[in-house]
């Protein structure tokens, strides 16, 4: 009986500890976007990390900020006259089987709505954002957000979540960045 009783404590133990796990997984989440987008204004300087390329156009930082799960964070900077800010990416799954991707793809939606990034004044601004729902006959789906703020440093800035076929495997990434109207007249 005692043996029964230890083991049925064991096991309820295990599978408490696992119904827990993505809630802590989850608030890891939602702080690693926050710290992103808290950093977006200082041009994602404060969580930018060792170099890991440059090249002509684009130099190529590893990010001090990770989501739980990603392959790799990597924050861009290009050398633009024009548009100075930088983009941080998230590669968060790669492989080929599209079932899995598009349920990653989806799963990593349902975090990103729940998103939020705490101003400096106290409030929070949430990020809003249309699903677009993947299609295995089409190469690449992407569903947008903007953060629902009427603080300028964060007008333009844009969280995307995509779903792309590259030669053999599905990748989602998620990535964050400045993004202007597609219409601006960029000659002015």
């Amino acid at each position: 009986m005692k043996y029964m009783t230890s083991s049925l404590l064991a096991m309820l133990m295990f599978f408490c500890g696992m119904t827990q796990a993505p809630v802590k997984t989850d608030s890891v989440f939602f702080g690693a976007i926050d710290s992103v987008l808290q950093d977006f204004p200082q041009n994602l300087r404060n969580i930018a990390g060792d170099t890991l390329l440059q090249e002509g156009e684009v130099d190529r930082f590893a990010s001090k900020v990770k989501l739980p799960g990603a392959l790799t964070c990597i924050i861009s900077r290009y050398h633009s006259n024009i548009d100075t800010t930088p983009s941080w990416q998230a590669k968060m799954y790669e492989d080929e089987d599209y079932s899995k991707a598009a349920d990653q793809y989806h799963r990593l939606f349902r975090l990103l709505k729940k998103c939020y990034v705490q101003l400096s004044d106290g409030s929070i601004a949430r990020l809003e954002g249309e699903w677009e729902p993947p299609r295995e006959d089409v190469a690449f789906a992407s569903s947008s957000f903007h953060i629902d703020s009427p603080v300028w440093r964060y007008r333009k800035v844009k969280v995307d979540i995509e779903l792309v076929y590259r030669l053999s495997d599905w990748v989602v990434n998620i990535n964050i960045m400045s993004k202007e109207e597609d219409d601006k007249d960029w000659s002015k």
